[in-house]
């Protein structure tokens, strides 16, 4: 006789634990979903200055004089191509 039941130990099995991907949660918190199938990346050229603090009390400044360009991307559909043994 061990330390726990069989019935013990599937119930433990059963709980699922939630895995927290630390970089996506850091870095990409907000996600959008595109209700066509076109995707709109917009891209601002030229070297767009970065601030290094952002202060919540003062508003920043929009630059009107910068130019930038959309692209609207049809992501193709993709299909898996490598073989999967059935027989395991």
């Amino acid at each position: 006789m061990g330390l726990f039941t069989t019935r013990q130990l599937l119930g433990y099995t059963e709980q699922k634990v939630k895995f927290r991907a630390l970089f996506l949660e850091l870095f990409f918190r907000r996600t959008v979903n595109f209700h066509t199938e076109e995707v709109m990346l917009d891209k601002i050229t030229g070297k767009t200055p970065v601030a290094a603090y952002v202060s919540p009390v003062v508003e920043g400044k929009v630059l009107r004089h910068r130019g930038g360009e959309t692209r609207v991307l049809r992501p193709g559909y993709v299909k898996p191509k490598h073989e999967f043994p059935w027989s395991r």
